[in-house]
């Protein structure tokens, strides 16, 4: 009986550290592939990881291990999310890696693997765009549709300001995604507009 409670007691505990879920938009358009977001107390800064699985196989393809890493299991759970264009091929992943800032992830995904692109630096181009330099506090990539290979992002950030502390801009960055290439391509970033004077 102590054997059997045991075995039960372990069985238990390996399934609570073993929690996964499928984020926000992480089925794919044919339902091949989820973005799932996985339990993993391996790491001192976040105690979760990233992973694309294929669900006819139910194998990983791709594990994200330096996510944003701000929150912890549980509510990254429910604040992460995914966007697949309509092919399923591409991916866009988003993560909060502090209480104001967030980071965009985006895979190529095709039948047993899936790759992360380089993204290119679409923050600086709409920073520049406005005389900045660096963002003040905030910055949120908002993956918003897909155009085929053409992801739009809005982009909302903020900059200091000498007399309004801060103020909030919001534009839209399009990227081109390949299945050959490993980085995204920057295809344009709108003027930013001021969102407090609107």
């Amino acid at each position: 009986m102590k054997a059997l409670l045991l075995i039960l007691a372990l069985t238990v505990g390996m399934t609570a550290y073993a929690k996964e879920a499928v984020i926000e938009g992480g089925r794919s358009k044919d339902g091949r592939f989820e973005v799932r977001i996985v339990d993993d107390g391996s790491s001192d800064t976040s105690d979760y990881l990233f992973a694309i699985y294929d669900t006819r196989s139910k194998k990983s393809l791709i594990k994200l291990r330096d996510v944003g890493g701000y929150r912890r299991y549980d509510a990254a759970s429910q604040e992460a999310k995914a966007l697949w264009n309509e092919a399923s091929s591409f991916v866009a992943l988003t993560d909060s890696d502090s209480r104001h800032t967030e980071r965009l992830y985006i895979f190529h995904v095709t039948d047993g693997s899936a790759r992360r692109l380089v993204i290119p630096d679409f923050e600086q181009n709409a920073l520049g765009r406005v005389g900045a330099t660096e963002s003040d506090l905030h910055s949120h990539p908002i993956p918003r549709r897909w155009d085929g290979n053409h992801l739009h992002v809005m982009f909302i950030f903020a900059v200091a300001h000498e007399t309004r502390v801060r103020i909030h801009y919001e534009c839209e960055a399009v990227l081109e995604c390949a299945a050959l290439d490993s980085m995204a391509r920057l295809r344009s970033v709108t003027q930013p507009q001021d969102v407090e004077r609107e």
